[in-house]
């Protein structure tokens, strides 16, 4: 009888998710209200305190700082794994979220200024990742949500184990030295990620329900972020 309720349970479960996932496709990002705020930061106060350099950077290394109020990794963290993936670096929050959060932040690859790019020109190894990674448990259980220029894609993965598992994914990436209003709402194991107020991608996933956050960059001459605020998921 247990067994049977358990069971019950979980598919109750998954079929709210489901609700919730169709119900907000293409939906716009305001429709979901903001809930309490957990975490506030535009660097305006000009250091990094509450955040911890990852480098993962296999042939170089990275340099973080906060410049002109917005946060910057300004060196290539060039490489790749032996499955075609950047490992990169990244700037992991000391803070962890113990429940659904909804993410919402600016980040922009290509500094106008340090890098005055018109084009994508991969030979400079510029126009790669730029992302942010939420659920983290340790360096090889997390979410990661990237875009990538010089490959012309956005991607959500699982990573397990240390394995990359792609959740979601769409052809389109981003406009170098252009700013870019990112939502990430991770509730009921449902991920919803929202660029410029527009929702471009969902997944149903609830290998992690808490965790803390990062912002990541690899294979890109810049990475800007500003802005973050971290709610409670709507």
């Amino acid at each position: 009888m247990l067994e049977r309720h358990d069971t019950n349970l979980r598919l109750r479960t998954l079929l709210t998710a489901v609700l919730l996932l169709f119900s907000s496709v293409h939906s716009p990002s305001a429709s979901l209200a903001a809930g309490t705020i957990l975490l506030e930061d535009n660097f305006n106060d000009v250091d990094m305190l509450g955040w911890t350099v990852v480098d993962n950077c296999p042939f170089s290394q990275p340099e973080w700082s906060v410049q002109t109020n917005v946060l910057m990794q300004t060196r290539n963290c060039f490489g790749f794994s032996s499955v075609g993936i950047a490992p990169g670096t990244y700037q992991l929050s000391d803070a962890t979220f113990t429940d659904d959060i909804d993410i919402q932040l600016q980040l922009r690859s290509e500094d106008p200024l340090l890098d005055p790019v018109t084009s994508n020109d991969t030979s400079n190894l510029k126009f790669g990742t730029i992302g942010m990674i939420f659920g983290y448990q340790d360096a090889n259980n997390y979410y990661r949500f990237e875009l990538n220029a010089q490959n012309g894609h956005r991607k959500l993965w699982r990573v397990q184990g240390g394995v990359f598992t792609e959740l979601g994914t769409s052809p389109q990436s981003y406009v170098g030295g252009q700013w870019m209003d990112i939502r990430i709402v991770h509730q009921n194991g449902v991920i919803l990620i929202y660029i410029d107020g527009t929702q471009v991608m969902a997944a149903i996933d609830a290998t992690y329900n808490s965790g803390k956050i990062a912002f990541f960059c690899a294979v890109n001459a810049s990475c800007s972020f500003d802005n973050l605020t971290v709610f409670t998921a709507p």
